[in-house]
């Protein structure tokens, strides 16, 4: 299942993504398309903000479907994303894909069940923090 809403902190647009349960290839895909119909009237800078906390791990064709979702937020304006994550196997994709299509030094990837979390989600997004990973 997804998820697409926008909302702001402070002046800052975020575009709020949930993925979650079992999603397949075809399902990313229409998530991508979605996206790609969201984007048409997005600032010129955006955040993202996505939730996979209850995602299960994704087959290569669906993670290859994520990149492709994630490197249309990046050409359309994105210039930070958060991905909450609650298992080492989804957080090992989410970096790996990232790192691949070279929009990992725009993404933090928090922990579920850190301190703080949302806080410190919303401090990355607005760049009044820098959280390492």
């Amino acid at each position: 299942m997804y998820r697409i809403n926008k909302s702001k902190i402070g002046n800052t647009t975020v575009f709020n993504v949930k993925l979650s349960g079992q999603i397949n290839e075809s399902e990313m895909q229409r998530w991508v398309s979605e996206s790609k119909r969201e984007l048409l009237n997005a600032p010129k800078q955006f955040v993202v903000h996505m939730d996979t906390s209850d995602l299960r791990p994704l087959d290569d064709q669906t993670l290859r479907a994520l990149q492709e979702g994630q490197k249309l937020y990046l050409r359309s304006g994105m210039t930070r994303s958060a991905v909450l994550v609650n298992n080492p196997t989804t957080r090992g994709q989410i970096e790996h894909i990232a790192r691949e299509a070279g929009f990992y030094d725009k993404e933090r990837i928090f922990s579920a069940d850190e301190p703080n979390v949302q806080k410190n989600i919303d401090q990355w997004l607005t760049g009044k923090a820098i959280k390492e990973q």
